[in-house]
């Protein structure tokens, strides 16, 4: 079962988020809407390879129509001139692209360059003063600035691997809020359920040994990293657990989505579930699973 869901912002972002965000925001929705059993049962089920469903990252979504990360992948191209060299360059910078191009890719391996898309994304700086927790007042504190975003709607695939999940995400994410700063009201959306895009379907269950991720993805044993075309990201965060210090998790490393993988098998999902920290009877986990397109040639 495939699912698509409409985030429309009603506030500001401490962050832009992942899928790492949006898999949190269900885990946490999980933990206060079911129960803790609930959550660590569902946990178990991801790190034991029997995910009940996986996600996408962030893609942004106007008025219906999907734009997907830019697909990695060589193109052999010399430019001739001057003209030439900056469109080329214009195309390296790409971020992202509508489905139909996206589509296109899948359908037939890219021999020139495509044409991409912007997600427009407003940043603010917000000025705050440091509390003496002491006199809790702002006594003798300085000034500092913390960086906001303002996003357009985006949406997340989900696919369902136990279709008894899908109110359960869905109540979830409906009660949740995304990244930090939830107490000051960051993060705040109104969630509405829409259609997937068109002919998805195809590239999901019609497997080949080349796919494209549209998920942040840990490295996989199936990858054949040598005929891949993939950016890598890492990454440092810090816990959401509402402790008075800051935990920080380990340093992970993503392949971003967009990547082209060639894989020795083909299957559902690659990448894993993490434990990132381990501190006392604290387990944090990061979500590394990939979620692939399969390509047509």
């Amino acid at each position: 079962m495939l699912k698509a869901f409409v985030f429309r912002p009603l506030s500001a972002f401490r962050s832009v988020p992942t899928t790492n965000t949006i898999f949190g925001a269900i885990c946490w929705g999980i933990r206060w809407l079911e129960s803790e059993e609930k959550l660590s049962k569902t946990l178990n089920r991801f790190k034991e390879g029997d995910p009940p469903f996986i996600i996408s990252a962030p893609l942004p979504w106007k008025n219906g129509l999907w734009i997907f990360p830019r697909p990695i992948h060589f193109i052999p191209i010399i430019p001739k001139n001057a003209e030439e060299y900056k469109q080329y360059k214009k195309f390296k910078g790409l971020k992202w692209v509508s489905w139909e191009v996206f589509k296109k890719v899948l359908e037939s391996e890219p021999t020139e360059m495509f044409e991409g898309l912007r997600q427009e994304i407003k940043q603010e700086v917000i000025p705050h003063a440091f509390i003496n927790r002491l006199t809790m007042t702002t006594t003798g504190g300085e000034l500092y600035n913390e960086p906001t975003y303002w996003l357009p709607s985006f949406g997340v695939l989900v696919r369902f691997f136990d279709e008894s999940f899908e109110p359960l995400v869905k109540a979830c994410l409906e009660f949740s809020q995304l990244g930090g700063n939830k107490t000051t009201g960051m993060g705040r959306y109104r969630l509405e359920e829409t259609e997937p895009p068109e002919g998805i379907e195809k590239f999901i269950s019609n497997k080949t040994s080349r796919a494209f991720l549209i998920s942040e993805c840990f490295y996989d044993k199936d990858f054949e990293l040598k005929e891949s075309y993939y950016d890598l990201k890492v990454q440092r965060s810090a816990v959401e657990n509402g402790l008075t210090r800051r935990v920080w998790k380990n340093t992970v490393c993503y392949l971003t989505p967009g990547s082209q993988v060639k894989v020795k098998n083909q299957k559902d999902w690659y990448g894993s579930l993490k434990e990132v920290l381990k501190e006392g009877i604290l387990s944090v986990y990061q979500y590394g699973l990939g979620f692939p397109l399969f390509a047509r040639w």
